[in-house]
């Protein structure tokens, strides 16, 4: 097990709630050579009282909304080497 990107400086050049982009960004990176370490985290909870935690987003016609907001980062050194592929675009990275 390597431990070498541990305690390294990392960029975060990806940030968006499409997991299809998500998926391309990460093999265009692997592809270029470029190590990126990558995850998931869910933008909000839903607001409930008594434990209920419902949200009638959920129960629309398209079914349950996508929450989650999946992440890149790539080492700092490779982080201008990493925006310019053509799957991190300049809308790739969203504040959430």
């Amino acid at each position: 097990m390597s431990f070498l990107g541990l305690f390294e400086k990392k960029t975060r050049i990806f940030s968006r709630n499409d997991y299809a982009a998500y998926k391309a960004a990460k093999k265009a990176l692997r592809a270029a050579g470029i190590r990126c370490y990558g995850g998931y985290f869910e933008t909000e909870l839903p607001v409930g009282g008594c434990g209920a935690k419902l949200d009638a987003r959920n129960f629309g016609e398209k079914g349950k909304i996508e929450r989650n907001v999946y992440y890149i980062d790539v080492p700092e050194q490779d982080a201008e080497r990493a925006r310019a592929l053509p799957e991190i675009r300049e809308d790739s990275f969203r504040e959430a």
